[in-house]
């Protein structure tokens, strides 16, 4: 199984697998402090493969298993309030005929991927695959270091690499080391090389 992303991982994945159906599995990835830093249902496929196009065309999520989800999320840790919500395809990111939606809490961040595709009534209509559940981290502390990688340069507070995500991303330019910062990152686990951060008064951490 791809459960290992050299990319982004430093080891194995510190995460537990569960079933969810005949073709889906649910993801729980831990932080360093061990609560739980992110959920993803996603198609079981993806264990074995990087290609979305390697997925059944029938493989797809009702918007139930959503609201199913995230509700039990916040059993496990609390999402807080609704800040923002787009439903597929307002207020998407859309690339083709892929949709990237982002839903805003105040404790998280609800990340959810559809497709457009044709029904059997030779119908448009789009299709749910995935949902990550990002929890809300606030990091402040001192630059202990700083390096560049590619093209972004990365701050390491309290022993963890960010990596700066627009809007904000001018925090991680002009930080100096021994300087204090105050972040926010969305879903960071314990073994990522790099976690995507914003300075906390932008609040906006969503990846897409």
């Amino acid at each position: 199984m791809r459960l290992y992303d050299k990319q982004r991982e430093t080891g194995p994945p510190d995460a537990i697998l569960f079933w969810h159906g005949s073709n889906y599995v649910i993801r729980l990835v831990f932080a360093v402090n061990g609560s739980v830093a992110r959920i993803t249902l996603q198609p079981e496929t993806l264990l074995h493969s990087d290609s979305w196009s390697d997925l059944p065309n029938t493989v797809e999520l009702l918007s139930s298993e959503m609201q199913w989800l995230v509700a039990s999320a916040d059993l496990l840790r609390p999402l807080g309030d609704v800040r923002a919500m787009n439903d597929a395809p307002n207020g998407c990111f859309q690339s083709g005929k892929n949709l990237c939606c982002s839903d805003e809490y105040e404790l998280a961040a609800v990340s959810h991927y559809h497709v457009e595709k044709i029904n059997d009534r030779q119908l448009p209509q789009t299709a749910l695959e995935d949902i990550e559940i990002g929890y809300k981290q606030s990091v402040v502390g001192i630059v202990e270091d700083a390096r560049i990688a590619g093209n972004e340069r990365h701050l390491k507070v309290g022993g963890q690499w960010y990596q700066g995500e627009k809007p904000g991303i001018e925090t991680f330019d002009k930080a100096k080391i021994g300087s204090v910062v105050h972040l926010v990152s969305y879903g960071c686990t314990a073994n990522e090389k790099a976690c995507f951060a914003v300075p906390e008064q932008s609040n906006l951490g969503v990846k897409q």
